[in-house]
Parts: structure tokens; sequence; C-alpha cells
């Protein structure tokens, strides 16, 4: 088959791309033609289809510098990018995938383009990495606190309480998006939404998302074989955001008695959390930063315990 994957980023940027990434290269080892749409950026992978990237765009340094030309820069590519999909649709013609599959696509390739395949009768399946078709915030959280207020299609509230990334712009920005892009409205376009586990399809059914349309597929993992029984430390891997809860792992560190705890990756709090690290007194927490997907796994073969503290679904 003939599979175009479209993501927003094409490096090992978060789980999403990570996600899509290791999916490209277990359908080419199956022998399928994986065809990748994306943006363009200095990490992404080379593949022979970069002329149809959508040219990069970083919403949070445009926002920083106020003015007209500025504003409807940012609207006119994060609501409906109308380049993204001019050039997914010449992307669609020149190479004629049996099938789209869309992963995280919203704001820099906006949702529009999920309108385009059927046009051609092509099929459309669609990865829901987050709860962006009901929190502009994708994560259901406000001021650390589970939020769903705006999951029955009332996004004022992210605005008022300027959910996304503490600022008005940007919560405007993603809220107009939420409002456009209705999930009941993109389901007429997508043949199958797949969520990663029960609850996540469980939660888009209850707030709209046509139970019918819903598959459940876990994400695939590369399997490693531990090279020890595990060392003296234990991992945090991930990106240093408030959802992610790292700062109450930091609170549980101050209760261990032996051994470290490492914490591998970056994010909006890295400066936070060192600051929180020096104010518990902290000592045997060591900040490695990103790394390589290799050096993940080394790090992950050999820990005591892998940690997960997100504080969000």
């Amino acid at each position: 088959m003939r599979i175009l994957v479209a993501n927003k980023y094409l490096y090992p940027r978060g789980g999403d791309c990570i996600y899509t990434l290791r999916l490209m290269k277990l359908l080419a080892k199956s022998g399928h033609t994986v065809i990748p749409f994306s943006m363009q950026h200095p990490e992404n992978i080379k593949t022979e289809y970069d002329r149809y990237f959508v040219p990069h765009i970083d919403f949070r340094e445009e926002l920083k510098r106020f003015g007209v030309g500025n504003i409807v820069r940012v609207i006119s590519r994060s609501i409906v990018n109308t380049q993204a999909l001019r050039l997914f649709e010449d992307l669609i013609r020149k190479t004629k995938p049996d099938v789209v599959h869309l992963n995280n696509i919203h704001h820099q390739l906006t949702p529009a383009i999920a309108t385009v395949p059927s046009k051609y009768g092509i099929p459309v399946v669609w990865t829901l990495h987050d709860y962006t078709f009901y929190c502009p915030d994708s994560t259901f959280l406000r001021r650390g606190e589970i939020c769903t207020k705006c999951a029955r299609g009332n996004y004022a509230q992210a605005v008022i309480h300027r959910c996304k990334k503490g600022s008005l712009g940007a919560s405007l920005l993603a809220a107009l998006e939420c409002t456009l892009f209705k999930p009941r409205r993109l389901s007429k376009f997508v043949n199958r939404f797949i969520c990663p586990s029960r609850f996540v399809a469980d939660t888009m059914v209850e707030h709209g998302l046509p139970a019918d349309k819903v598959t459940i597929i876990p994400n695939c993992l590369e399997i490693h074989q531990p090279h020890s029984k595990g060392e003296d430390y234990f991992l945090y891997v991930g990106r240093l955001s408030a959802e992610k809860g790292v700062s109450i792992l930091l609170d549980a560190i101050t209760r261990l008695r032996r051994g470290r705890l490492l914490i591998a990756g970056d994010g909006a709090q890295r400066d936070y959390l060192h600051r929180y690290c020096q104010q518990l007194k902290l000592s045997n927490v060591d900040f490695l930063g990103q790394q390589a997907p290799d050096r993940v796994r080394e790090l992950l073969s050999g820990c005591r315990a892998f940690i997960v503290p997100s504080i969000c679904w």
C-alpha cells in the first residue's frame, strides 16, 4: 500500500513524533510505501518529499512580536493554513496514496487538511495523541486541576483563563481552531479515529465523537532487553512541563534514602524545576537535558525504575 503519514514535526521532538517515526519505519519494513507530510524544520529527517512540506513557523516567537502583520500571519496559518492545504493536495495528486494517516496536525498544518482526501476518494485514519479536539490546551488541565469546561463546545473558558501557554493570543487562536473544527464536523471526512487506550476512546466518545468511528490501537514499542538488573538510579524521560508532574516527583525524591533520579528532557519548566530542586536541597537529582533516542534506550535499560508522574489524563 501507499500510505501518506502526516505529522507537524518529523524528528524525535515528542511522543507523537516518535510514534510517527516508528510507525513509518514499521510500515516500510512491512513492504509499504510511506509518504510523509510535515512542516519544514532543520532537524527533520530527509525525504524525497521535503518540497511539499509547509514552511516553518514558530507561533510562540511570532506572538511575542506584536503587530498587525504578525497577527494576520499567525491567524492565517494557525486556523486554516491555505498553503498547507495546497501542498497537501499537490502531494496527494502526485503520489496517489491508498490511505492517509493523520497524527498531530493541529495549529501548524491545521485540521483543514483532513477535508482534502475525500475529494479523491481516499480513506483517512487519524491517531489522537491528546485531547485537542475538546480542550484548546490539549490536556484537560487548568492550574494543575482537571478541567473539562470546554469539552461541550464552548471554548470561552480557555480564553478567559489563558489556558494555552498563559497567553491571551495563543488561547484565542486555539479556541478559534477548536470552534471552527468541531469533532463531529471533522468526523464526516475521517473513516476511523485511532485512540491509544480505552480511557482516551471513552473520553472522546463521551464528548461527542461517533463511537462507530473510534478504534483502540495501543502505541507500538521497541522492545529492548535490560543490560542489568537495574542500577541505582530512577529515571524520568519526557517534556518538562506542568502536566508531566515532575515537581511532584521531586517532592517524592526527598524521601528517597538511596539512589539517584535522572531527568532526561527539556521544556518550559526547566528553570523552575532547577530552582525547585535547589529549594528542596536535593543533591541526588541530575538534569540531563534533551537526549537522543539511542541514549534514552540505554538509560531505560539500566534504570531501577522508570517513573511517570503525570497529573493529566
